[in-house]
């Protein structure tokens, strides 16, 4: 029988870990305990099993205690499952001897209840000696159906091997299930008595004892064992899976005979054999089948050849580096590339990684098994390579440096600044951002600001920035690289112009547009046009600096088209700060960059945005386009749009700033949404956002705008859901408080969803 111990028991009802308090009984509510009530009458029980630890008599008083709970048919199925499960750690903790009268009868009822028949046989599964055992054979012919199916279970799960005689007469029994179970429960018990039961079973179904005996082979000593796995795995009428995992052991019962089983199994026409023989070629521990599957390679088929060589990666044997190097040649492109992934699981030398870096340059799958591959001469030979050889080689090895994290190449890395291979100085400065420490920022930074390739600078930029944000946290770090760019001469600091985009922070933009309104006018344009490439809207600061320091028009004209564009994208909440970068951009611009920026005014909600534009009301030029800004945020000002709609979930996600989040409703044709935005104002342009659900626009829409829902009036437009966005584009003069959107054409395979809706 299998052991139990006490600690074991205490682990798994989560004892361990409570206080002892002598003295303090479980309260009487532990009768009516529930699964989601109060638990400290549990509690309460859990600290006295806790302090009787070991001591006879107080184990005694807490068994008789629970025995007596388990009698009465009043506790609750949470009571009597929580009496049991501390009444098995309890027994679990006496001596091991006969079972207390009271509490074998009780146990016995148990058995032979529906209610309570599990509870008493884990509780006995968890009690070694032969009085448990005994109970559960007691109760078999007083049972049938289920609980005696529950009874078998729990003798083979207990491993009693005074079970075997009474389980092997119900090997005979008429009900299948019972056989089954029977048959399980002797495998489980793996003894040779029941081993010799199930095999002569000669009426129970062949695929129900051939599992039952490969089970129990698994118990068997290997004198035992052998002769019956050999007469499952050449039985062939037995299932596939009985004789292959029958094979299968053999394998690793009989290691002398395993070298030739497993040839023959690779050659052989059963795919299940072959695939047995795969998985024994990755557990195997020594080598003596290694030559016989290496002469066997070239001449299996390719998918056999394929799962032998990733079985042989997978195994780890040094051994087994000629056969995988040998198959890196093999005429089957699938197996060279099994044999190339299953180099960088075998310990690495010399021919290994010369094979992986010849084929490097080529095969992704040779520089991943690089990056795998251990060994102690692996980085040195990886140090030879990137020194000197074939351009392609050093390459090769100069990349490993950063993925292997190779630092004892930092040396050499920052001494390839000097190699007359242009592709190497790239090389190199790029492992050098990925791996080097940041003292090495300078280095970089002037190896940035020297190179004279296009390419090699553009790898060298690409490094600062890696070793930038590789050491982001280190103060000061990006601002001594700020300083150096800000004081370089104008053509090195238009060099590294590039890096500052790259890093996108708004330290980064806030020296961009230092660098716009400096002297030299090739550096400020180039300036301006780095922050017209940032990611987001930390730009505009810059470019608004830019637009009012400039020493040229042209520059000037830049930094405003490049402002206009960035306000333009950026879909963040508008806010006082915006608008005042919005007027350093109209007092700049000229009146035609005026013109277009109003337009941008339309998304505005603060005073000063008002003010501004009735400000420009008389102008001549802009005096229309700041009229309809004014109207617009004056509408803006009332608050932010409600919504309504005939179905779906998510309407607050419409106007709460995320993409991340959505409305959505199925798309059925009948589908409405309305957008009350408080007051009537003009409309010119909504846009129905749909990101990250591109396919989710209305199949067909039509769009009325009114000033009571109730009367929605006339379609003012229509058209077909657009991907990604759809761009609802408004008759000029359409004016009105509510929108209404209804989409009346059925599309099934997806809903209509819009993750924010943008107003302009």
């Amino acid at each position: 029988m299998r052991a139990s111990s006490s600690l074991t028991l205490l682990a798994l009802l989560g004892l361990t870990s409570i206080p002892a308090a002598a003295g303090e009984p479980a309260a009487a509510a532990l009768e009516s305990l529930t699964y989601s009530g109060d638990q400290s009458a549990l509690e309460a029980l859990d600290r006295e099993v806790r302090a009787a630890g070991r001591d006879a008599r107080k184990l005694v008083a807490v068994e008789e205690r629970l025995v007596a709970l388990l009698r009465r048919p009043e506790p609750t199925f949470a009571a009597r499952q929580a009496a049991c499960q501390r009444l098995a750690l309890v027994l679990a903790s006496g001596p091991g001897g006969p079972l207390r009268p009271a509490t074998a009868r009780t146990l016995s009822g148990m058995l032979t209840e529906e209610r309570d028949t599990d509870l008493a046989r884990q509780l006995l599964e968890l009690v070694p000696g032969p009085a448990a055992e005994r109970l559960l054979l007691d109760a078999l012919p007083k049972t049938t159906g289920r609980l005696r199916l529950g009874l078998i279970d729990s003798l083979g799960r207990r491993r009693d091997a005074g079970a075997v005689t009474a389980l092997a007469t119900l090997l005979a029994d008429a009900d299948l299930d019972t056989v089954q179970a029977t048959a399980t429960a002797l495998g489980r018990i793996g003894t040779v008595a029941a081993e010799a039961a199930l095999r002569g079973a000669s009426t129970v179904p062949f695929a129900i004892i051939g599992a039952a005996r490969l089970e129990a082979a698994t118990h068997l000593p290997a004198a035992e064992a052998l002769p019956v796995l050999r007469a499952l795995a050449g039985d062939t009428q037995l299932p596939v899976p009985v004789r292959t995992g029958a094979f299968r052991l053999l394998l690793d019962r009989e290691p002398a005979l395993a070298p030739e089983r497993i040839r023959e199994a690779l050659a052989g026409p059963a795919a299940p054999r072959r695939a047995a023989a795969i998985e024994a070629l990755a557990d195997r521990r020594d080598a003596t089948h290694l030559p016989a599957v290496a002469t066997l390679l070239p001449n299996l088929d390719p998918v056999t050849a394929a799962g032998a060589v990733a079985a042989l990666g997978r195994s780890g044997l040094a051994d087994a580096v000629p056969a995988v190097l040998a198959a890196t040649g093999h005429a089957d492109a699938e197996v060279r590339t099994e044999a190339v992934s299953a180099l960088g699981s075998l310990p690495g030398s010399r021919p290994v990684v010369d094979k992986l870096l010849e084929l490097a340059p080529s095969l992704r799958e040779a520089r991943q098994s690089l990056t795998r591959l251990k060994g102690a001469e692996v980085a040195g030979i990886l140090l030879e390579g990137a020194e000197r050889g074939p351009e392609a080689r050093r390459l090769a090895c100069l990349e490993q440096f950063a993925l292997r994290r190779q630092t004892e190449g930092l040396g050499l890395l920052r001494q390839l600044r000097a190699d007359p291979s242009t592709a190497v100085r790239g090389a190199a400065a790029a492992a050098l951002g990925d791996i080097g420490p940041s003292a090495d920022l300078a280095l970089l930074t002037d190896w940035a600001a020297q190179a004279q390739d296009e390419g090699e600078q553009g790898r060298t930029l690409r490094a600062v920035v890696t070793l930038l944000q590789r050491h982001r946290t280190e103060p000061g770090l990006a601002g001594t690289f700020f300083a150096r760019l800000e004081k370089a001469p104008p053509d090195v600091a238009q060099r590294l112009l590039p890096a500052l985009v790259r890093l996108g922070t708004p330290e980064a933009a806030a020296v961009a547009g230092r660098l716009a309104a400096a002297a030299d006018a090739t550096l400020a344009k180039a300036a301006v046009e780095t922050l017209g490439r940032w990611p987001d809207a930390s730009n505009l600061a810059g470019l608004a600096a830019a637009a009012e320091n400039a020493r040229t028009p042209e520059i000037r004209a830049a930094a405003v088209a490049a402002g206009r564009l960035a306000l333009e994208r950026d879909r963040t909440a508008w806010t006082p700060g915006t608008t005042a970068l919005f007027c350093r951009f109209m007092e700049a611009g000229s009146k035609e960059d005026d013109l277009q920026l109003l337009r941008v005014l339309a998304r505005a909600n603060d005073p000063t945005a008002l003010k501004y534009a009735e400000g420009l009301r008389s102008d001549p030029f802009l005096g229309a386009e700041a009229a309809y800004a004014a109207e617009v945020v004056q509408a803006n000002l009332a608050g932010r749009p409600r919504a309504r709609a005939s179905q779906g979930s998510g309407l607050g996600n419409l106007f709460d700033g995320k993409t991340t989040t959505r409305w959505s409703t199925p798309a059925l044709g009948e589908e409405w949404l309305e957008l009350d935005f408080r007051v009537a104002r003009p409309l010119r342009e909504l846009t129905f956002d749909q990101s990250g659900r591109a396919a989710e626009f209305p199949e067909q829409y039509e769009v009325h705008v009114t000033n009571d829902p109730a009367v929605p009036g006339p379609v003012v437009l229509s058209g077909k859901g657009q991907r990604n966005r759809t761009v609802l584009k408004f008759p000029s003069g359409t004016r009105g408080r509510y929108v209404i959107v209804r989409n009346v054409a059925a599309r099934t395979e997806t809903p209509w969803t819009i993750c924010e809706v943008l107003v302009d």
